[in-house]
């Protein structure tokens, strides 16, 4: 038998048997769920593919041709900005620099030195952008020690 609530004065058998019945399909539908989640459980569940690293954690060719298409555009970016900053020697040194530090960055992704295959799985294709940035930039910086000399 259910207590009335607070600030209702009457109650009729019939509002009592609503809820006792409502409380008994929210007690039926859990028991069955309870049930489904069981068998869920058993559910052999497949990793979904990534379309740019493999499940070895290996950059596939579509990672390698954004990689590459990348490097193309900093390397252009880098000798354009070269150009108008200071000498067409300088701004050959700079793109020369970012273009092998990329290139470097790349093969060090996918050589898989030092565990990055499992960091590289993780983060997909922007982990192959950050770190050909990274390559990058420590190529751009060497570009500018040469061109400093």
């Amino acid at each position: 038998m259910f207590v009335p609530w607070p600030g209702r004065e009457s109650h009729t058998g019939a509002d009592y048997r609503q809820i006792e019945s409502t409380l008994l399909n929210i007690v039926r539908l859990s028991q069955s769920l309870n049930r489904f989640r069981a068998t869920v459980c058993f559910v052999r569940i497949l990793a979904e593919e990534n379309g740019y690293i493999s499940s070895e954690g290996y950059p596939r060719f579509s990672a390698w041709l954004v990689a590459m298409l990348f490097i193309a555009f900093s390397v252009w970016v880098g000798y354009g900005a070269g150009t108008r900053i200071m000498d067409r020697r300088s701004a050959i040194r700079w793109a020369l620099g970012i273009g092998l530090g990329g290139l470097a960055t790349y093969n060090y992704l996918v050589f898989g030195f030092f565990g990055i295959k499992s960091w590289l799985i993780a983060s997909g294709l922007s982990g192959v952008i950050i770190i050909v940035f990274i390559g990058e930039i420590l190529g751009f910086v060497a570009g500018w020690i040469w061109s400093r000399q």
